[in-house]
């Protein structure tokens, strides 16, 4: 830093090398700084002035105008999403098989049933507004590259089939063979799941093999 910052007017503490450290080498453990490359520098710079850098991705709400996925809301509406995929897997095919309702209108099927459609299909839209990293680790915020990234099943088990044939006329048995796409949901959020934790996993590996080659 003496170097970088020569007309720095103030005595460069160690309090100053961590907080460059946390800047331009964030997953860099806080307790022992490690060197930073001018690649480093130069990305981090790059992404502030393109305005996609999030300062505490856990902190902020949106990256431009597109919802932060790590954001901790966020992270909650995953889980409550899985337990909407949870649900599915257990009430779609008892409704199928045992028709215990007499009506779609049913309190106890308005109370349920029609709660988790609602979040699923609000799912589909924080997908289609959620940014999401390259390979090159930069946020990507435009609206067709999130929503040509997104899982056809997610959308597809969003579709009210059941609702669509009740307004058609159909009968009670017919409209609970036809929320069987719900099932989908447990399928996809499944795969990400194992998805994450293997880009995670990947993520680790890389920053390990870059901070071996910096020391």
């Amino acid at each position: 830093l003496l170097h970088l910052f020569d007309d720095f007017p103030y005595p460069i503490t160690k309090r100053n090398v961590t907080e460059f450290t946390t800047v331009f080498l964030p997953l860099a453990p806080r307790n022992a700084p490690l060197p930073v490359a001018w690649s480093d520098i130069r990305k981090v710079l790059r992404e502030r002035r393109l305005g996609v850098w999030v300062e505490g991705e856990k902190d902020s709400l949106l990256i431009g105008t597109t919802l932060n996925p790590n954001a901790e809301w966020v992270l909650w509406w995953r889980v409550l999403i899985r337990l909407c995929a949870f649900y599915y897997f257990i009430a779609v095919p008892l409704r199928a098989a045992f028709v215990p309702y007499d009506s779609m209108l049913h309190p106890m099927a308005l109370s349920t049933d029609l709660v988790f459609d609602i979040c699923t299909v609000l799912n589909v839209a924080i997908l289609a507004n959620s940014a999401y990293k390259n390979t090159r680790s930069r946020w990507v915020v435009m609206r067709s590259k999130i929503v040509r990234r997104m899982h056809v099943p997610s959308a597809l088990a969003a579709v009210p089939l059941d609702w669509f044939a009740f307004a058609c006329g159909a009968s009670n048995e017919a409209c609970g063979w036809l929320r069987l796409n719900k099932l989908l949901l447990l399928y996809v959020w499944s795969e990400r799941s194992v998805g994450g934790d293997q880009q995670r996993q990947r993520r680790g590996r890389d920053q390990t093999n870059k901070v071996k080659h910096m020391t």
